[in-house]
């Protein structure tokens, strides 16, 4: 392993995860922001729709079996088309490694095809889940999603050119 790898991969063991929020959301055409820095990420999967989103100079139509990710402090755009709105499962959460934002240390796809879009559903199913419960393993429960969502980011190889 080279010098490089082995320091990210010693960062990302002590990585830290806040969950922020995470759902279902049916976009309407309210759903639409010209311009936005956010503190925190963004991984979302389209169930379907189209629409836009810009992510500094890159833009992105994501489309239905997608995950795509909005790094944190990124200006961001993004509106749906109003005769077809996204239909998508959305999680902010922040994830630290020595202080710093972990897609300041690896840069990522901003958009891949999920190699099993139906894995992908179920990790959000399952995070959205834990979010809504109050038993006391229920963070622990969501932080996990979060990780199995992140590493299907990182992870299915059939990344889209943006």
């Amino acid at each position: 392993m080279n010098e490089t790898n082995l320091i990210i991969q010693n960062r990302l063991r002590e990585a830290t995860i806040s969950l922020e929020r995470a759902n279902l959301i049916i976009c309407d055409e309210t759903w639409k922001c010209d311009s936005s820095v956010p503190p925190f990420s963004s991984i979302q999967l389209v169930l379907q729709g189209e629409g836009t989103v810009c992510i500094d100079e890159t833009t992105i139509h994501p489309t239905s079996g997608q995950l795509y990710l909005l790094p944190a402090y990124t200006n961001q755009a993004f509106f749906t088309d109003i005769h077809n709105p996204y239909r998508t499962y959305y999680c902010h959460f922040e994830i630290t490694c020595q202080q710093t934002d972990l897609f300041e240390l690896i840069h990522l796809p901003l958009c891949i095809d999920a190699k099993d879009p139906k894995k992908a559903e179920q990790l959000f199913l399952d995070l959205v889940h834990s979010v809504r419960q109050d038993d006391i393993f229920s963070a622990l429960k969501a932080k996990q999603a979060v990780l199995n969502l992140l590493c299907l980011l990182m992870c299915d190889k059939e990344v889209i050119e943006v």
